[in-house]
């Protein structure tokens, strides 16, 4: 009989509407694009509009722009970005209640995609800011795109310490051939509204954007000619107030 009530329950459960709301995006969240490759922040307001800026690779040419869209949140957590005339440019899904989107361009002849991901895990924390300290620890990281004319693929591992410098060493694929480099340090600041860059030499080769506390960076090549994203997820929380074993049993809602 409980197996019974336990199958009813469920049966019910996954056919209940989820009941998304606008208010569901709302905050702070670091925006990656993938196809006119770009990287940035924008704030929803909870009631339709979101506004940011961002770096926008064109084919490895690189420029700002402001952004100042629509957004709509459907019942079952699907919904619309909407440019300044109120058509639909983007298909969006909302996951995890709020802590991420992703989606697809709609527009004739384009070929993109977006996500977002919540700058701060807690967004209802007085005034949060990003600074140097939002990227420290080790992070594991992948670079995928267009270098000139090859494809490039990279792997590797960054250890920051928090207060502005970097280093990293990774594998490195360029149209199926695999090099090794030594290990490249470098500089990176980080603005109060979670905005980045990487420096070798003093020259910022990329652009970042801090989310989820840290525990993950957006980013793109800066590097000219160069058309590539950049993940990087953290190994473990290096000031960790959940105190708790790196590797246990819960899950974590955000991936």
């Amino acid at each position: 009989m409980m197996a019974v009530a336990i199958l009813a329950a469920t049966q019910a459960a996954a056919q209940s509407p989820s009941n998304c709301t606008l208010p569901l995006l709302s905050g702070l969240y670091g925006m990656q694009r993938n196809g006119h490759n770009t990287s940035g922040t924008v704030t929803f307001d909870g009631l339709g509009r979101f506004t940011g800026r961002e770096t926008v690779s064109t084919n490895g040419a690189f420029s700002k722009s402001q952004i100042d869209n629509g957004y709509t949140v459907n019942s079952d957590c699907t919904g619309t970005i909407t440019d300044a005339s109120g058509t639909a440019i983007y298909k969006i899904a909302v996951a995890h209640d709020g802590e991420e989107a992703f989606g697809m361009s709609i527009v004739t002849g384009s070929t993109e995609a977006i996500h977002f991901e919540r700058a701060f895990d807690d967004p209802g924390s007085d005034s949060p800011q990003c600074n140097a300290s939002s990227f420290r620890g080790t992070y594991l990281f992948q670079r995928n795109g267009r270098a000139g004319q090859s494809d490039l693929l990279a792997v590797g591992v960054l250890e920051s310490d928090g207060r502005g410098t970097a280093s990293a060493s990774q594998t490195i694929g360029r149209n199926g051939v695999f090099t090794t480099p030594g290990v490249a340090v470098g500089t990176y600041t980080i603005e109060p509204d979670c905005i980045g860059a990487q420096y070798m030499n003093g020259v910022e080769f990329s652009k970042l954007v801090v989310v989820h506390d840290g525990g993950q960076i957006l980013g793109i090549s800066e590097t000219p000619g160069n058309n590539v994203v950049i993940h990087f997820e953290r190994m473990s929380d290096p000031v960790s107030h959940l105190k708790r074993p790196p590797c246990d049993l819960r899950v974590d809602r955000r991936y």
